[in-house]
């Protein structure tokens, strides 16, 4: 053990002397703290009770001494320590790791704070900055976690996991093209970067948003009626959404039953008033979107066999029954070898008529041919009337117009003219139109003399 040596009597200033020990242990403190601690270490091995003096007499020092130099020390180190750990540096990483801390236990608003507290001491602080970021998306507040994450941008233009978290908050926002430029930067900053994951969401979510706007566009249909249509657009809806795939199969099945319902009454409807070709299409229809439908089966048995009767009946109209009529005299006989036809002309209307033959592909790809009788006008030609050949059945035509037009069939085919009155004319001068008027009014007595050949 160390020994201290003191004079044989205790001088008036020892007090002092003591008070200037502890001045210079103060300031040695304050110098080093390591030092203090190794003081205090060693502190503990002395014996304080006694100290030898000259002549091998032992002197006691006051407890209140020992305590003084005691407490002095004790203070010191506390000082220095608490000093050491309320440096900013220090309050700023322990704010770093509680907001860490918070974001992992889901605790978002808490974690927001103590970012912020790091940020406002070192605004700088990346780690900081992005864990806000994250905090801030996992709170929804997604437009403040889009300004801190291209702060962080602006603070290092390089930075990928601020691309990264921008990435999934777009594609939680849909922004599916702002998601996908910041997938191009990623790239661009690290071509060996492994982003199969997110390429592999970004396109299900593009699949899915397209998903989406079938759904929303078959909606809209069956709400206006328009059922089929709402089937087509309700079948694009996909598995992986799932949002939205169980509802549209419902709302596939509930537009199916309402448009095979609805139709059939419009068939039965059109049954009853002998419009035997609209009644037909319409129960095609039906069996299009269910097939096995016994009513609309039945019906369009009975409605097939009903037309067929109808198609007889027209036969008989104009002679059908391959019976020629005679020309009529003082006429133009115009005979049609491949329409099968012939019609008497009169004979005013020789040098002022011209007759141009089409064929040509129609409605559900049916062959037509078609004959049009024109004016023949100074400057063009002006239609009289026409006679259109289409080999088929009623239900090959195009629409109820069509359907209306037929006036006559044989051998297959059906004959058709939309307006047995003459066309109007539209150009030409005064004594032209007057003429056509004239000859128009021969259109009707024309259709007259038609017949089969």
């Amino acid at each position: 053990m160390e020994q201290i040596a003191l004079p044989t009597k205790i001088s008036p200033d020892f007090e002092d002397k003591k008070l200037c020990i502890m001045v210079r242990i103060v300031r040695c403190q304050w110098k080093n703290l390591v030092l203090i601690s190794q003081f205090n270490l060693k502190l503990k091995t002395i014996t304080f009770n006694k100290i030898l003096v000259k002549g091998g007499e032992k002197v006691k020092l006051s407890k209140k001494f020992i305590i003084i130099i005691a407490t002095i020390l004790v203070l010191i180190i506390g000082g220095g320590a608490v000093y050491a750990t309320n440096t900013p540096t220090a309050i700023a990483e322990r704010q770093l790791k509680l907001g860490n801390k918070y974001l992992q236990e889901g605790k978002y608003q808490e974690a927001i704070l103590a970012f912020q507290k790091v940020i406002e001491i070192e605004p700088k602080n990346i780690p900081a900055r992005l864990g806000l970021g994250k905090a801030y998306i996992a709170a929804k507040e997604y437009s403040k976690a889009e300004a801190v994450l291209k702060e962080v941008i602006s603070l290092d233009k390089y930075n990928i996991p601020a691309r990264q978290d921008l990435f999934n908050l777009y594609m939680k926002e849909k922004k599916l093209d702002d998601a996908n430029s910041i997938l191009q930067e990623i790239t661009t900053i690290d071509p060996k970067a492994d982003t199969k994951q997110l390429d592999s969401e970004l396109e299900s979510a593009k699949s899915i948003n397209a998903s989406k706007a079938s759904y929303d566009q078959g909606v809209k249909q069956m709400n206006d009626k328009l059922y089929l249509e709402a089937v087509d657009s309700l079948q694009k809806v996909i598995n992986e959404d799932t949002e939205r795939y169980s509802d549209a199969q419902t709302k596939i099945g509930d537009c199916k039953k309402t448009f095979v319902d609805v139709t059939l009454l419009k068939a039965k409807d059109a049954g009853s008033n002998k419009d035997y070709p609209i009644a037909l299409d319409l129960l095609d229809q039906v069996l299009k979107v269910d097939p096995n439908n016994q009513d609309a089966s039945k019906l369009k048995d009975d409605y097939s066999n009903a037309q067929q009767e109808e198609k007889k009946k027209a036969l008989e109209v104009k002679g059908s029954n391959d019976t020629a009529k005679a020309p009529s005299k003082g006429s133009i006989v115009y005979e049609n070898k491949t329409c099968g036809f012939a019609i008497d002309i009169p004979k005013i209307w020789e040098g002022k008529y011209t007759v141009e033959e089409t064929s040509y592909k129609g409605y559900k790809n049916v062959d037509t041919y078609r004959v049009t009788f024109s004016y023949k006008a100074k400057e063009g030609k002006e239609m009289i009337f026409n006679i259109c050949t289409v080999r088929g059945t009623v239900n090959d035509l195009y629409d109820e117009v069509d359907r209306l037009s037929v006036f006559a069939t044989h051998n297959d085919k059906l004959y058709i003219s939309y307006d047995k009155n003459g066309y109007d004319c539209i150009y030409g001068n005064e004594s032209e139109m007057q003429e056509f008027g004239i000859i128009r009014k021969d259109v009707p007595r024309i259709f007259d003399t038609f017949r089969f050949i």
